[in-house]
């Protein structure tokens, strides 16, 4: 189990105890596996950039890994991972050595050094989750980071951040920031995997869920708090992405408090 840091350049800045084990070591000896691996981590983060959630899922090889963001004045300045992580199963080797055969890769050698890797339960994998989550939280609620400068892209989503309930159209932010449209479209691809609607629709909609849950406001409130003016095109998108109506999800969040308090 390997935890590391990345910046949102996904460069890796911080790792312990070693940079790769010896199984991934040797995986990423082949050209074609270290691209992959690299694809592999950035479509993660790039995920965990645009939900803002930490999440576990197994990478292209067939080990499991955990990313989670970490943030600064509500922008995302990089990633807490656990990687290469294995559960010595003979059902996850199998999946392994399966998508190994396309490449080549001496499948007796893997299976050797396969075998000297630290094994982890879900459990255990579980806790260093929750662990790691603490850490991101304490760093984001301590200001324990000194960012001294914001890329392009942290720019816009801390301006965006800030800006939630007013104009932001696509030309007010290329006046903002003076850029040209194909460079707005440019950052969003590159750095959110969204188009510039889709990544503020996002963001307005959780902030929103996040108020419903934490607030007693009116939801026609919040609705126009963060950037939506029409009621009822916000209960759309809200219902689309939570599967109810926000009132029907307040209303299903007491009913869970309620059940869960003391008799």
């Amino acid at each position: 189990m390997k935890p590391c840091i990345f910046d949102t350049e996904l460069n890796e800045v911080a790792y312990s105890p070693v940079k790769l084990f010896g199984f991934c070591a040797y995986l990423r000896s082949n050209p074609d596996l270290d691209r992959a691996c690299r694809s592999c981590d950035m479509a993660a983060m790039q995920k965990c950039r645009r939900t803002r959630q930490g999440f576990v899922y197994r990478c292209h090889i067939g080990l499991k890994e955990y990313v989670a963001p970490i943030c600064y004045d509500e922008v995302v300045v990089g990633f807490v991972l656990i990687g290469q992580v294995s559960d010595g199963s003979q059902e996850e080797y199998r999946a392994i050595q399966e998508h190994l055969q396309r490449y080549n890769i001496d499948l007796d050698h893997c299976r050797e050094i396969y075998d000297k890797l630290p094994h982890h339960s879900a459990e255990k994998l579980a806790a260093a989750c929750n662990i790691m989550d603490a850490c991101s939280s304490y760093i984001y609620h301590k200001r324990m980071l000194e960012v001294r400068y914001l890329n392009m892209a942290q720019q816009v989503e801390k301006y965006i951040m800030d800006n939630i309930a007013w104009d932001l159209s696509i030309e007010h932010l290329c006046e903002h920031f003076n850029i040209s449209r194909a460079e707005l479209y440019q950052i969003f691809h590159n750095s959110f995997n969204a188009s510039v609607a889709d990544f503020i629709r996002g963001k307005r909609i959780a902030m929103a869920e996040q108020m419903i849950r934490t607030t007693d406001h009116q939801i026609s409130e919040i609705a126009s708090n963060v950037g939506f003016y029409d009621y009822n095109y916000f209960s759309k998108i809200f219902r689309k992405s939570y599967g109810v109506s926000p009132r029907n999800y307040r209303k299903t969040l007491a009913a869970a408090e309620d059940a869960a308090a003391p008799k």
